[in-house]
């Protein structure tokens, strides 16, 4: 199968919208919002097939959002599509997830520092690549061409580089950041330095996007070095030069911090990057802030907000948060002073202390999730809710009332405020890598 067409009928980009989009709130440069589309589904669906259907779906130009990464550092741009375009990108995500399902191997980045942490005692070296401008690096041409070894049909194809420059008049660079496709079309341009490494029985090779680490023995060290200098150099991407101080860096294991994806690698202690915990940091302040000057105190909904932080959540059958997300270090005594931290605010902004019994631990999360993660009751299970919990979460938490809604009614505002509050999880982690 090489043709999109498959997943294109009015069926299947409706169920892609409600699947996938339905509580994505981002409005695009046509500022259709999320309750608009909603009010206008089938005939909105309808256009999107009709079009696709006659192949006259023009992308429309995607807003532009600078995101930043920090102090004396370009912003990262990322791009916002309209709904429209989202249910066709994410169209063209699920066709290449399962047009390349033999050739990527997807891995959360918990199993990839697990097998990380498995694997650093039978080698004394490694090597961290960091690639340059890496999204807006990825050459068009070069990969249309990796794309047609897989694709044959031509309106595929079209589509796709459609979606890479939705106006011609308006140069993107590169692979757009903040697209559905735009993660898989990184991992097909690398899938041949994957090739070329993974297969190297000397070496351990991990990759998540455009994150790479190599373990390895000192006497390989310079080999390796030529060989990926000159595979980035065939995609037409540069990478840092591997020093001691540059982004991209090899050294001895037990001599150098290692960090990957958030992670830091400390000889025998595995921990968090420093600017991560940061993060963590900031946004736990943030939460008692917010309630120190809110004019309706509610306590209920700073317990909510803090736990969501300290544990996590289970969310569509997926486990999402902070504390899953580094579940693999072995620091016990972080992990302690995040919950002294907790602690310190909680009185340092004078809240009531008869309510800090109710808050949750790190300590306690991380024992739960390493030890008994499948019987725990210990994380907030959005999934399990029942009728009843729903309005009281509404009703205590969100101060939403609730009277004179139907049921439909209260499960939609359940999961948009629920959303809401989950999709905040993910700042914690933003720029792990």
């Amino acid at each position: 199968m090489s043709s999109i067409k498959i997943f294109q009928t009015h069926e299947s980009l409706e169920r892609t919208y409600l699947d996938y989009i339905y509580y994505s709130f981002a409005i695009g440069t046509d500022n259709i919002s999320h309750s608009t589309f909603n009010r206008n589904l089938s005939n909105e669906i309808s256009i999107i097939h009709r079009k696709l259907s006659n192949e006259t779906f023009q992308f429309t130009r995607y807003k532009l959002n600078l995101l930043s990464k920090g102090r004396q550092k370009f912003p990262r741009e990322i791009y916002i599509p309209t709904i429209r375009d989202r249910v066709v990108l994410k169209t063209i995500h699920l066709y290449l997830q399962d047009l390349y399902f033999n050739e990527l191997d997807y891995k959360m980045p918990q199993v990839i520092i697990k097998e990380i942490t498995e694997s650093i005692e039978s080698y004394n070296s490694y090597i961290k690549i960091d690639i340059k401008n890496f999204y807006p690096s990825i050459d068009h041409e070069k990969l249309l061409t990796l794309l047609k070894e897989k694709i044959d049909c031509e309106y595929s194809l079209k589509l796709i580089r459609k979606a890479l420059q939705p106006q011609k008049n308006e140069k993107i660079g590169g692979v757009p950041q903040g697209l559905s496709i735009s993660n898989i079309l990184a991992s097909i341009y690398l899938y041949q330095i994957d090739k070329a490494f993974q297969n190297k029985g000397n070496i351990r090779y991990f990759r998540f996007v455009d994150d790479i680490l190599i373990l390895c023995n000192e006497s390989e060290i310079e080999t390796l070095k030529t060989k990926i200098n000159k595979e980035f150099s065939n995609l037409l991407l540069e990478i840092h030069p591997i020093t001691k101080k540059s982004k991209s860096q090899s050294g001895n294991i037990r001599n150098n911090i290692i960090e990957y994806l958030g992670y830091s690698f400390q000889g025998d202690i595995i921990t968090v990057r420093k600017s991560t915990i940061n993060n963590l940091y900031s946004s736990i302040i943030q939460c008692f802030s917010k309630f120190k000057y809110s004019k309706n105190k509610n306590i209920g909904f700073l317990l909510f907000q803090l736990n969501l932080k300290i544990t996590g959540c289970i969310d569509e059958g997926k486990a999402k948060g902070w504390i899953f997300f580094f579940s693999q270090i072995n620091d016990l005594i972080l992990l302690k002073k995040l919950d002294l931290f907790v602690a310190q605010n909680w009185k340092k902004f004078n809240v009531d202390p008869n309510y800090l019994k109710f808050l949750k631990k790190f300590t306690k999360a991380y024992h739960e999730i390493r030890f008994n993660f499948k019987k725990s009751n210990y994380f907030n299970n959005f999934d399990s809710y029942n009728f009843s919990q729903k309005i009281g979460l509404l009703e205590n938490i969100f101060n939403v009332s609730t009277s004179g809604l139907s049921e439909a009614e209260i499960n939609e505002i359940f999961k948009i405020k629920t959303k809401s509050q989950i999709n905040k999880l993910l700042i914690d982690l933003r720029n792990f890598s």
